[in-house]
């Protein structure tokens, strides 16, 4: 028997308010008060144990679930724009100062990687005035700067990450794909170049999403293919030491 619908109801009505209640959860998620929104403006009081430095236009976090030794959130003030697709030419010096405030970041790190290497004792019979040639024995410590093409923090933010990508919550075949290829982590220089050529960025979300779900994970150095973390992460580090330190892929 055939049940029957309650007076008042139908299927087109119904349809109609789910759509209304997505709609109304993502523009709740898209408002100012969303945690993602909140972040840059409170973060000095949000979590003072990820509180790294701030300026006028900027705030400089630690991730949470940092994807390599170092990894730094650079966030604008007030927020800005969501993400890199709402970017648009009279955003750029806004990006131009997040850039300058990670390289400034990132600097101060390799600072104190060298400071490091020139005290270790592997390294006594160096000039400990010579960071340079404690660091030749050593990985190179290099830094990208950029953005992820569809983040699910709801508020512009820059990566500052160094390239060893050593780190136990790089788990993932997804962290590593979105972590070091240029299809989704886009270079800032790349970002503002587009930006300023084209006025803005598309972004293909499902193809995003693919390559976030794919098996197979790329060395950055030399293509290298593997559908085995472990085996990557472990092809990487022996990589690194061929070449002294990793050169990121070509942008396409």
């Amino acid at each position: 028997m055939a049940q029957a619908i309650p007076e008042g109801h139908s299927p087109g009505k119904a349809s109609s308010q789910k759509k209304e209640k997505n709609a109304t959860k993502r523009k709740r998620e898209l408002s100012t008060n969303h945690w993602s929104m909140i972040l840059g403006r409170r973060a000095t009081e949000y979590d003072p144990v990820d509180f790294v430095e701030e300026d006028e236009k900027t705030v400089t976090i630690r991730d949470r679930h940092p994807k390599a030794k170092h990894h730094y959130m650079i966030l604008d003030r007030p927020p800005l724009v969501r993400n890199v697709a709402d970017l648009r030419r009279e955003d750029l010096p806004q990006i131009e100062h997040m850039l300058a405030r990670g390289k400034t970041l990132a600097a101060k790190l390799q600072a104190a990687e060298d400071a490091a290497a020139s005290s270790s004792p592997e390294h006594s019979d160096f000039d400990p005035g010579d960071p340079a040639a404690a660091r030749s024995q050593q990985l190179a410590i290099t830094f990208r700067y950029g953005f992820h093409a569809a983040p699910s923090m709801l508020h512009l933010h820059m990566h500052v990450i160094s390239t060893d990508y050593e780190s136990k919550a790089l788990h993932s075949k997804k962290h590593w794909n979105v972590t070091t290829g240029n299809e989704i982590f886009m270079d800032a220089e790349s970002v503002m170049d587009r930006v300023r050529r084209d006025g803005r960025i598309e972004i293909n979300e499902a193809h995003c999403n693919a390559i976030r779900s794919r098996a197979e994970m790329y060395c950055p150095i030399c293509k290298f293919e593997s559908t085995n973390l472990c085996d990557m992460k472990e092809h990487y580090k022996e990589c690194r030491k061929e070449v002294r330190a990793p050169i990121p892929a070509p942008l396409t």
